[in-house]
């Protein structure tokens, strides 16, 4: 016990234009009741008045480590963040969110409890309006891969965030984020399970996330669009192999709904990349809907895999106006 109170947790946190809300967030990091804390700040370029706030608070406490970069996005703040970080754990905020103040202190005793490489905690998604949406569970318990799963399917805790876990570092050794994509969480939680590390999860709400109005996520591009459902695809096939027929369905029904997305933007569609792009992911996803058919002991799954495989252009059809057929919270 006495090994683990004497660990560092490396807490990353990159900054882009977040002035209004980055003093909440740094007071709650500080304040923790675990202090041993080593704090990699990375200013992505930011153009308010975020950076001269960081140098404030650099001055303020020892153990925030700051860095300044052109902007590249969160991605790359973070790869830059974990080159440097000297923690045995790891653990992820953005910086308009803020954590409870004894989150480090109980997943760092809880991992040790269970002797587990990842903690999960639960969130509480707070809107710019003051509406609040809380994302826990009712036990503590570890969670096999499929158990994790599913949990990712159902949406019931926010699993697939990385940003509600403290992670051993070792874990990150060999993994960055992707960088020049949005949703690079889908993809680093996939790499890191399949390495099935041990994870417990608690069911308190210790993350608070604030969802701004003016997110991201309401103005993809196509490209995201795309880039997110081949993520999809990579977790689906995953699932698919370990037979986990739940998943398989949602993974299934988000990605070729995005899909659809894609091919209703005329624009992107007469591109030549975005095409091309576009018609390879789709005949990955329509050559594992035969099998997907087999697994999923489901009437309107099976007859949706069907359609996918003989007819597209209907496929979209029913699935734009039926899209309550398929789950709108698979894999969020």
């Amino acid at each position: 016990m006495d090994d683990i109170k004497n660990a560092i947790i490396s807490v990353i946190v990159p900054v882009y234009n977040t002035e209004k809300h980055l003093n909440n967030c740094l007071e709650s990091i500080i304040g923790q009741t675990y202090k041993n804390l080593e704090i990699i700040i990375v200013d992505d370029g930011s153009t308010d008045g975020s950076l001269d706030l960081l140098k404030e608070w650099e001055k303020k406490d020892e153990r925030i480590k700051l860095f300044h970069k052109e902007n590249g996005g969160a991605a790359s703040a973070r790869n830059i963040a974990l080159e440097h970080a000297t923690g045995e754990y790891i653990s992820f905020v953005d910086s308009d969110d803020i954590i409870t103040e004894n989150m480090f202190e109980y997943m760092l005793e809880t991992l040790e409890k269970y002797d587990a490489d990842i903690c999960q905690c639960g969130m509480e998604e707070i809107r710019e309006s003051g509406s609040k949406m809380v994302l826990s569970g009712n036990e503590e318990f570890v969670a096999t891969d499929k158990r994790f799963w599913e949990l990712v399917s159902n949406g019931d805790m926010p699993s697939v965030c990385i940003w509600t876990k403290l992670y051993k570092s070792a874990l990150w050794e060999k993994i960055r984020f992707p960088e020049g994509h949005v949703f690079e969480d889908e993809a680093i939680i996939l790499q890191m399970l399949k390495n099935k590390p041990r994870i417990v999860i608690v069911p308190m709400p210790f993350y608070n996330y604030l969802r701004m109005n003016s997110t991201v996520m309401r103005n993809l591009k196509s490209e995201d669009e795309l880039y997110k459902s081949s993520v999809l695809f990579e977790r689906m096939d995953y699932l698919f192999e370990q037979k986990y027929a739940k998943c398989v369905r949602r993974s299934f029904a988000y990605g070729i709904r995005l899909l659809c997305k894609c091919y209703k933007d005329k624009a992107f569609m007469r591109s030549a990349s975005g095409s091309d792009d576009f018609y390879k992911l789709k005949a990955a996803w329509v050559s594992k809907a035969k099998e997907a058919s087999k697994l999923v002991d489901d009437p309107q799954f099976k007859f949706m895999m069907f359609l996918l495989r003989v007819n597209w252009p209907l496929y979209v059809f029913i699935q734009q106006i039926f899209s309550p057929i398929h789950d709108r919270k698979a894999g969020k």
